[in-house]
C-alpha cells in the first residue's frame, strides 16, 4: 500500500506493481468507484464502464498509468490479484504539494 502526494511517484508505483501481476485476464477501469454493502456482502462498483484486458506489456501498463490521472484499477477476473489507484483532495504534511491531492494505491496477489 502507498499513500503519496506525488503524482509521478503514484504512477510509477502503479506501473511497477502492475508488472508484478500474474499473466491472465483482467478488468480495467478508470474513474471513481463506490463501496456498496448489500445483505452483508461488500462490493466495489466503478462508475465508468469496465473493459476486458487480456495480458499487457510494460509499455501498455505505462500508458494506462499516464492517462489514469489518479483513478485506475487493473483487477484479475476473480479478484485475486489487482493494483488500484485512487485519489482525493487532501494534504500530507510529510509531502507538501500545491495541488493538495493525495494518491492511495493498493496491490494484492493471492499467488504470492
Amino acid at each position: 500500500m502507498l499513500e503519496t502526494a506525488n503524482e509521478q511517484k503514484a504512477s510509477s508505483w502503479f506501473v511497477e506493481k502492475a508488472k508484478e501481476l500474474p499473466l491472465g485476464d483482467y478488468f480495467l477501469w478508470f474513474g471513481k468507484a463506490s463501496g456498496l454493502t448489500f445483505e452483508g456482502e461488500h462490493e466495489w462498483v466503478p462508475e465508468l464502464p469496465i473493459l476486458a484486458w487480456c495480458g499487457s506489456t510494460p509499455e501498455e501498463v505505462r500508458e494506462i498509468a499516464s492517462v489514469a490521472r489518479g483513478q485506475a484499477a487493473l483487477v484479475r477476473h476473480d479478484g485475486g490479484a489487482a493494483v488500484v489507484m485512487d485519489s482525493y483532495s487532501g494534504f500530507l504534511p510529510a509531502e507538501p504539494s500545491k495541488n493538495e491531492v493525495i494518491y492511495e494505491l493498493a496491490y494484492w496477489n493471492d499467488c504470492g
